[in-house]
């Protein structure tokens, strides 16, 4: 990271910790590295604990959210208000239906989150989850 000048990186929150501590372990002053931002996922982590990775390593962090049946990290991510995740509307489409009726239910209801993918010329690929 230090050699190639690496500004931004995509890790899990766990991962960021273990790189803050290698590059203490190794000897290494922070503002040696100019990373500057990283976007986070594939685990679940607070706000605290992105303040703490944060200030350890003086970087800004951005939360996604993706699936693996959904193309992996990528059906949403933060903007730089960080107040929470943006659909990449152009990809997905994204609803919460009721379970029994499959109406939707609005925005503050809960009930089952439809996801329909279009990647290129394939054929659109749904994925239902539980919201409450």
């Amino acid at each position: 990271m230090k050699d190639f000048g690496t500004t931004m990186i995509h890790a899990t929150p766990s991962y960021l910790l273990h790189l803050h501590a290698a590059i203490e372990g190794e000897g290494y002053d922070r503002s040696e590295f100019k990373l500057r931002k990283a976007i986070t996922g594939a685990e679940p982590h607070s706000e605290e604990l992105r303040r703490k990775i944060q200030n350890k390593l003086g970087i800004h962090i951005y939360n996604c959210y993706g699936m693996s049946e959904l193309n992996g990290p990528g059906v949403a991510f933060e903007c730089i208000f960080q107040t929470g995740m943006h659909i990449w509307e152009d990809r997905y489409i994204a609803e919460i239906l009721n379970p029994e009726t499959f109406e939707p239910v609005g925005k503050v209801k809960p009930g089952n989150w439809l996801s329909l993918f279009y990647a290129g010329t394939r054929c659109p690929l749904s994925v239902t989850a539980r919201v409450t």
